[in-house]
């Protein structure tokens, strides 16, 4: 049974005392796990019963034969392991085992054994994988890279080939690794490849299985000089997207912006209606199509200059095109330029394009100078239009993009770039170097470099520093967002009606006003089988102005809200889906939820147990069920902006319907098992025991019929037992507690006896833990249950153990006197003692004290609910003078006293004053003469925490 107390206090004493965590790394094949050596696997964590020797047993696995090395690891980290060299375990023959590994913390001995328990079973067939330098390689070190597994030959031998390789005068490394893992690789030592002289190579690399030998030659290739880049429409080997219509989403989807081949960037120029696109006319092949009015631009990496384009038309297309620099001539370009663009004045197709680059020097041309610098976007929709800025963005979100424009927006304005690639929903820090320029009056940056043109291209995108951010457009109307102002920006419309047919769509609020909607995927985020809702609570987008007027681009689908969208939770307690401690019949309190919440998808349940029994979670009757008793209650709550519509409720069996909506909205359907409303909180109360496998929540978004309920709850805050025991019957108190004591307690820890310096108490159904002897300081959340003096106390579900601070072994004063004396109201739940009295037992757990006219019954801890304290058969009990201790208690309001004994010796002063049986508390020590522990107090004498105590 774990309660919080107990997981508190027993893992300060576990930190200090328990060993570290020790784990065997080693070869997959003998471990569990399919990686080699993985330190941090907790499932090849061993275990102890002592601390000094641990464990690990791995069960039926088949093994090849052969000798598997391993280590035992401290803490999941290389810092300490054993042995220094690696463990071997030897396996005699392929067959099915089970291993058995073992540590011994103190001698740091390491060992395993393997019992064989059945045939081999599986393939042994091998992949072997070459792994080394990723300058020969194209991958560092990689074991798992299927690119690279070998074949067998003809001659049995497995062998990989590397065609074209372009090596340095050194020497390369490599090993060939067994299926995929580093448990088994060869050689032992790296392989040496030695190359003599840079260049270019084929490398063939061998393993003969049967040996293990591994050897590797390298050929030298001559190589035929070739163009630094070059851009292959006709065959794509880039793969990059080609359309076959001339307007529509594949159109669009095709469309180029930048394409960059060995550092050489392509840069699409749209001056014209239709961008530039890779095109394909039928069976003709693939072809970059610059359209009438448009450019391309090529752009050299840092330090080099372009000297040649080599410019190969499609089938039956003319080279016509002109360069802003350089000469052309037979559609070869040359010159010596950092950028060239290439214009036309008719829709031409190109099949290739090939760069030459070399070193730039003082004849190079560069592109113009920046003209204003800039640090906002409403500074730079300022300037003049052709003027070339420096535009420094601070946290600019990208909104969204549609062929290649670049929705951004800063908390100034927003702007659209174009030609640098951009994620939606990223923050840019940094700058680009732009012109401004206008399209329908709307003003953009567009970043494809070119001194001479109104579109200049921005610095690298590697200028911007790309982070993650969060897409919250600006509410508003849809009048208010037709605007050049909102050109760009990430707009929020509430509470609109969807019409149009097809994908034209116009959005209408609530006052009348519209936006056009671009209901084709421009943005690339809808579904193609998206389907548009009636009526939306929200809908978020870019506004964007295309062709004929102002439109909406939906960021996303979940962007789209529709009006009375729901979500919904459900709190499976049948299959657990929460990860609660589960309890058991045997354990009456296993499993308490009383104080604690559990989320779902937004909707949170709290638990309060009644003021008799928890609401506990546990195994019964071959299943998992929420038991709820009488008064016990379920709070759920909505997530921010949500509103509980729909509670259903599967019980164990049919029977169990027992609920009131206690005092909050809503109404239960008349099987009690279905609440339909809307609120953002409902309380559900038992008014019967409940047993419950499911509860699914519905919500949806919170409107204006959605009712908050108020909170009522106002705890009264007393600082002492007195205080509260004085408050009228259904208080709630923020009780302070201050060295008050647990006593004693009750049968399955449901309840506990509490006394401070001015009264006593009984707490109920706490949800915490608590031993006897234990001091709280603190403060509970607590509601008055019963009105009679020394009340039970319930915790409610406010109560966290967090506020309270528990000393153990604390000591405290039994209130003494007379029998009438001690007897009174004032007394009640706290330990007395009375001296000097007469004891007769009447049953076995029933008996009378009697002191001059006053007496007394008592009843022993073998009654059920009764205190965990003196268990003796009371029968023959017969005291004429005894020192009894034991708790006062009053089943009523009136005067009229039980006595619960915690010691009952004979004679006055004999013996200890308090006896806790054991099963309740660990700290009392008891034992024979022989030094046997004993479970509890037997008859004769007892030694109890180095005392003598004699049982009659």
């Amino acid at each position: 049974m774990k309660k919080i107390f107990t997981l508190i206090f027993a893992l300060v004493a576990l930190i200090s005392a328990q060993a570290a965590t020790y784990t065997v790394a080693g070869s997959a094949a003998v471990l569990n796990g399919s990686a080699s050596w993985a330190e941090t696997n907790a499932d090849n964590d061993m275990t102890t019963t002592d601390n000094v020797n641990y464990t690990l047993t791995i069960s039926g696995i088949s093994v090849e034969k052969g000798d598997y090395e391993y280590k035992v690891v401290e803490d999941h980290a290389w810092t300490n392991c054993w042995p220094s060299s690696n463990a071997k375990l030897n396996i005699a023959e392929n067959a099915k085992y089970d291993i058995v590994y073992s540590f011994n913390y103190e001698t740091k001995a390491v060992n395993a054994i393997a019992t064989k328990v059945g045939a081999f079973e599986g393939s042994t067939e091998k992949i072997y994988t070459v792994a080394g330098d990723k300058d020969l390689m194209g991958t560092d070190w990689k074991q798992d890279d299927a690119n690279h597994d070998m074949k067998k030959n003809n001659e049995g031998i497995y062998e990989l080939i590397l065609e074209n390789v372009t090596l340095q005068a050194k020497t390369y490394y490599l090993k060939v690794v067994v299926n995929h893992d580093w448990g088994t690789n060869y050689p032992s030592s790296n392989y040496e490849l030695v190359i003599a002289e840079a260049g270019t190579y084929n490398v063939t690399i061998t393993f003969n299985e049967a040996t293990k030998v591994v050897a590797a030659k390298a050929e030298k290739v001559v190589v035929t000089p070739a163009a630094d880049a070059t851009f292959d429409f006709e065959n794509n080997p880039q793969n990059w997207p080609v359309t076959t219509v001339v307007f529509g989403d594949e159109f669009d989807a095709a469309a180029v912006t930048t394409l960059t081949v060995s550092d050489v960037v392509l840069t699409s120029v749209q001056n014209a209606f239709y961008a530039n696109v890779i095109y394909k006319n039928g069976d003709a092949a693939p072809a970059f199509r610059v359209f009438k009015g448009n450019d391309f631009k090529l752009t050299a990496p840092e330090g080099k200059a372009i000297v040649k384009v080599e410019v190969t038309m499609a089938a039956g297309q003319t080279f016509d095109f002109t360069a802003d620099n350089g000469a052309i001539a037979d559609g070869v370009w040359t010159g010596n330029a950092a950028e060239v663009t290439f214009s036309t004045t008719a829709t031409r197709l190109i099949a290739k394009i090939a760069v030459t680059l070399a070193d730039e020097n003082d004849e190079t041309i560069k592109p113009a100078k920046v003209d204003v610098e800039v640090t906002d976007i409403a500074a730079f929709n300022a300037i003049e239009d052709g003027k070339i800025a420096k535009l420094t963005l601070t946290n600019a979100r990208v909104n969204g993009v549609m062929s290649g424009n670049y929705y951004v927006e800063d908390a100034t304005g927003a702007t659209v770039i174009k030609g640098v690639e951009l994620t939606a929903a990223t923050a840019l820090n940094g700058f680009i170097i732009g012109t401004k320029s206008t399209n329908n009056d709307i003003d953009y940056m567009s970043v494809t470099p070119a001194p001479y043109e109104p579109q200049l291209s921005a610095t690298d995108a590697s200028t911007f520093e790309a982070t993650a951010t969060t897409l919250v457009g600006t509410v508003m109307s849809g009048s208010e967002a037709a605007a050049q102002a909102n050109y760009g920006r990430l707009i929020t419309l509430e509470n609109v009606s969807i019409s149009g047919s097809g994908q034209n769509k116009t959005l209408t609020d609530a006052e009348g006003k519209t936006l056009d909607i671009k209901a084709r995927d421009y943005m690339g985020v809808l579904p193609t089988d998206y389907v548009w809702p009636e009526k939306a609570s929200k809908i978020t987008g870019v506004v964007i102005y295309y062709m004929t007027g102002w439109f909406l681009m939906p960021i996303s689908a979940d962007a789209i809200v529709a009006a009375g969208t729901q979500k919904v939770a459900e709190f499976d307690f049948l299959n657990n889906n929460m990860d609660l401690v589960i309890g058991s019949t045997s354990d009456a309190n296993g499993g308490n939820l009383g104080g604690k919440s559990v989320k779902k998808d937004d909707v949170t349940i709290s638990f309060v147990n009644s003021s008799t029994m928890p609401t506990r979670y546990y195994f019964n009757a071959g299943k998992n069920q929420l038991q709820v008793i009488a008064g016990g209650q379920i709070r759920f709550s909505a997530a921010e902006g949500q509103a509980i519509t729909k509670i259903e409720i599967t019980p164990v069996a049919a029977s169990n319907n027992k609920w009131n909506v206690d005092g909050e909205v809503g109404t239960l359907s008349e099987d009690k098992l279905t609440w339909a409303g809307n609120t953002t909180t409902v309380r559900f109360t038992a008014t019967g025991a409940l047993y419950l496998t499911n509860i699914v929540v519905t919500t949806a978004a919170k409107n204006d019929a959605t009712i908050t309920p108020a909170d009522n709850e106002t705890y009264t805050e007393v600082s002492s037992l007195a205080e509260f025991n004085a408050l009228e019957k259904g208080t709630l108190a923020k009780l302070n507690l201050t060295n008050a004591v647990i006593t004693s307690g009750m049968v399955n820890d449901w309840g506990y006896y509490v006394q401070d310096a001015t009264a006593g108490a009984h707490f109920y159904c706490t949800g915490l833990n608590f031993e006897v002897n234990d001091a709280i300081n603190g403060f509970v959340y607590v509601k008055k249950d019963f009105n009679q003096p020394g009340p039970r106390i319930a915790m409610t579900e406010k109560t966290n153990a967090d506020n309270l601070e528990v000393t153990h072994n604390a000591t405290y004063s039994p209130v003494e006197g007379t029998l009438a004396e001690v007897a009174v109201a004032a007394n009640n739940n706290m330990v007395i003692k009375l001296t000097g009295v007469a004891v007769k037992g009447s049953t076995e757990t029933e008996a009378t004290i009697t002191s001059g006219e006053s007496s007394l019954p008592i009843s022993n801890g073998k009654t059920n609910y009764a205190p965990y304290v003196y268990k003796e058969n009371l029968t023959d009990v017969d005291y004429s003078s005894a020192t009894v201790v034991g708790i006062l208690w009053s089943n009523g309001a009136g005067n009229t006293f039980k006595l619960y004994p915690l010691s009952i010796t004979e004679g006055n002063g004999s013996g200890i004053e308090t006896i806790h049986n054991s099963q309740f508390t660990v700290k009392n020590s008891i034992y024979n003469l022989q030094g046997i522990r004993l479970n509890g107090l037997q008859k004769g004498l007892n030694i109890v925490n180095g005392k003598k105590v004699v049982i009659k």
